[in-house]
């Protein structure tokens, strides 16, 4: 992939990071983030802590079709089949080049993303052990 970058002579916009990341690091390019890509070829994968954190961020996110993804992006992401890149740069094209479509994805990410922080989560674990008592 990276090969490919500096083929295209993408190097300035393009940023390969190889490493864990700590929250913070992660919070700071989600804010320097104009499209959250997810790809992978797991489909069968149950969760993505970044695919989340992107999802609280607000942010407008284009992901292949995992099991998590499905789950969390059927109303609000865009989903491309996997090993689909001209599916995959026509989305992100059709986003940047329709900043009020954007917005509208971004302000429905940022309001679905408002029930996976903390206090809402703790307020279902409440409402279920509730219940059971």
């Amino acid at each position: 992939m990276q090969g490919i970058v500096k083929e295209k002579k993408l190097d300035n916009q393009v940023v390969f990071v190889d490493k864990y990341m700590t929250l913070e690091e992660i919070i700071h390019y989600l804010q320097a983030t104009d499209i959250f890509v997810h790809t992978s070829y797991i489909l069968n994968m149950a969760s993505s802590g970044t695919l989340t954190y992107a999802i609280i961020a607000g942010k407008c996110i284009i992901s292949t079709p995992f099991f998590y993804a499905k789950e969390v992006l059927k109303k609000n992401g865009i989903l491309v089949p996997v090993n689909d890149s001209k599916k995959l740069a026509k989305e992100i094209i059709n986003i940047l080049s329709n900043p009020t479509k954007k917005q509208e994805i971004e302000n429905k990410m940022y309001k679905f993303g408002r029930s996976f922080v903390w206090p809402k989560i703790g307020e279902k674990y409440l409402s279920v052990i509730k219940k059971i008592k």
